[in-house]
């Protein structure tokens, strides 16, 4: 249960790939960062690991959804760029799609910044 006063945290990742620092296409992630938010901060839980979806062998349509089910547990996802497929894939599984250019710090503090509600009704769940 949240502290009186705090918001529960809320688990994003982010499309990256082995130098983790820059976000990347949904397609061309090669690790996801996942992050904890609460309060305005963020905090890196784990990076996890994937097959890029984009240019691995297999139906694309399975590709997408095995690098969507990596990060099933996240209300969110933020990618540099994401295909339809992709995006469908994403949103089957209950992630929003957030928009995010630069490296991985900067897209976390322009999602924190985008408004003052707290990050769960931001993202689409209870607050």
């Amino acid at each position: 249960m949240a502290e009186r006063g705090r918001t529960r945290p809320v688990r994003v990742a982010v499309a990256t790939d082995d130098d983790a620092l820059d976000v990347q296409r949904f397609g061309h992630a090669t690790r996801f960062a996942v992050y904890e938010l609460v309060d305005g901060d963020a905090r890196l839980i784990e990076m996890r690991d994937c097959v890029p979806a984009c240019g691995a062998p297999g139906r694309h349509e399975e590709r997408l959804g095995r690098a969507a089910d990596v990060i099933g547990d996240c209300r969110a996802v933020i990618v540099r760029e994401i295909g339809p497929g992709a995006a469908a894939a994403v949103t089957r599984r209950g992630l929003s799609v957030q928009l995010g250019y630069g490296t991985i710090a900067e897209a976390l503090d322009a999602l924190l910044a985008r408004n003052r509600a707290p990050i769960a009704r931001r993202l689409g769940g209870p607050a």
